[in-house]
């Protein structure tokens, strides 16, 4: 086995965990009595994003691993861990409207969101030196505007647009920039 391989399993297991969640919770979350379509698209782009995170972790095999290197990281997948038990919590039974359950935790989902793009470029700067123009940072900034948006505005609307482009970031990011695994590292 060698070093990649061994830390690719603490990655791969916080995504996961992070899956798990997202599907565990989606029975309720798709209960036709609660449900809110703003809601289930940010869940399913989420389990999309977790799908190109991992797809793009193989852009790292040739890294020269120290401690530091593998927390930052791990850190992708720990942000995502606490974003999906945003959006899915531990117990569903106590949510009667995940319409009012989104927009209670918008402000955690939206932020994380923001703190996400920033750690994916500070990443890809620092271990996979990416440069400015690759098309990686636009989705970072993309990333990041639609977290900036979801913290400003509670207008159900604007929501239901970022649901949108959520979803079309996430094909954006998985055909341009992460089509074949370690895209990034080129």
């Amino acid at each position: 086995m060698t070093l990649f391989e061994y830390l690719a399993a603490a990655y791969t297991l916080l995504l996961s965990f992070a899956v798990a969640r997202l599907v565990f919770g989606l029975p309720s979350a798709i209960h036709q009595d609660r449900r809110y379509w703003v809601h289930l698209v940010f869940v399913a782009a989420f389990a999309l994003f977790l799908a190109v995170l991992f797809w793009g972790f193989w852009s790292f095999r040739d890294v020269a691993w120290t401690f530091p290197r593998f927390l930052l990281v791990l850190s992708a997948p720990v942000l995502a861990l606490l974003m999906a038990s945003t959006l899915i919590p531990g117990s569903t039974d106590n949510v009667e409207s995940w319409r009012d359950f989104y927009y209670s935790v918008r402000l955690t989902y939206f932020s994380a969101l923001i703190v996400l793009s920033f750690l994916l470029a500070i990443t890809g700067t620092v271990l996979l030196d990416i440069p400015f123009a690759h098309p990686a940072r636009l989705s970072e900034l993309l990333m990041a505007a639609i977290g900036v948006v979801g913290v400003s505005s509670s207008n159900p609307r604007v929501h239901g647009a970022m649901a949108i482009c959520a979803i079309g970031l996430i094909v954006f990011a998985s055909s341009v920039v992460f089509f074949e695994p370690g895209s990034l590292a080129r």
